[in-house]
């Protein structure tokens, strides 16, 4: 999210209508409306949601794909899934967050944690996405987040770790740190209109943490 203030600008539509156009930065869908001047970006998020992309049972990285990450081991789904059920809820994250995450809490609640796939590559592989939607996230938390999961499907891990690996807060409980290629960020809610209709679909209801990811 991001607020500007412009004086003298006749034409307001126009600018929307130019944010709108198809752009080659990277960014995707970029929406932009009128608000109240009381309506500041700062205050107004609500939650995000992240998806990171993994390619499997990939024996050398293919530099056509770099927007993955690309690992060895063939990756098994539904221990994935069954371990990312452990996930969802309200915990402290501490063993998933970096050691210069500056964060005054690290109890977070996290909507859903989905995992997708696996799609096949036609150049090798299998391709997975893991979808996490929360009210907040810690330092480099979705990135841990992922390296636990992959080591569970990759069978270094079982799924009923999980609960183990949280109650430790210790970041070396929890193992790999996923590399940045493959993390997109796909939504950030808003808290205005009030009707909620700008909230993310699955944290309407929830109460938000707004504490700065």
């Amino acid at each position: 999210l991001a607020t500007c203030y412009f004086r003298g600008l006749d034409d307001v539509d126009a600018v929307i209508g130019r944010l709108a156009t198809p752009r080659d930065d990277g960014l995707v869908d970029v929406k932009a409306t009128r608000v109240p001047m009381s309506v500041h970006a700062r205050g107004s998020g609500r939650g995000k949601r992240y998806r990171f992309v993994v390619d499997g049972g990939v024996d050398a990285p293919d530099p056509k794909h770099p927007h993955a990450w690309q690992v060895a081991p063939r990756l098994d789904v539904a221990r994935m899934q069954r371990g990312a059920r452990f996930l969802e809820g309200t915990h402290d994250f501490t063993s998933l967050r970096a050691a210069n995450c500056g964060a005054e809490s690290a109890t977070k609640t996290l909507a859903s944690v989905r995992v997708g796939g696996p799609f096949p590559l036609a150049h090798a592989g299998e391709r997975f996405f893991v979808e996490v939607t929360g009210t907040a996230f810690l330092r480099k938390m979705m990135r841990n987040l992922v390296g636990l999961l992959v080591e569970i499907g990759a069978g270094l891990r079982d799924p009923d770790d999980v609960p183990a690996v949280l109650a430790a807060r210790d970041r070396a409980a929890a193992g790999l740190c996923a590399p940045p290629q493959g993390l997109v960020l796909v939504e950030v809610g808003c808290s205005w209109p009030d009707d909620g209709s700008a909230l993310i679909r699955e944290l309407r209801g929830v109460l938000v943490d707004v504490s700065t990811p």
